[in-house]
């Protein structure tokens, strides 16, 4: 999308210091984007397959299920 809009790809972090004692530290996000495009792409066509498989026994062949 940056591309497209020609605007620069970042990301923001907020990075205060922790006002109670003890508390929690800023700036300690870890961003990790996972690739599951692959996965994705199976179960979608699989559920596709097996829906059109179940429709043309359905309609087209008139078998009953």
């Amino acid at each position: 999308m940056a591309k497209v809009t020609g605007a620069e790809p970042i990301f923001i972090d907020a990075d205060f210091k922790s006002t109670v004692p003890g508390g929690p530290i800023g700036g300690q996000t870890r961003v990790s984007l996972r690739n599951e495009h692959m996965q994705y792409i199976i179960t979608w066509y699989g559920l596709c397959a097996a829906t059109s498989f179940l429709w043309y026994r359905k309609f087209i062949q008139k078998i009953p299920l």
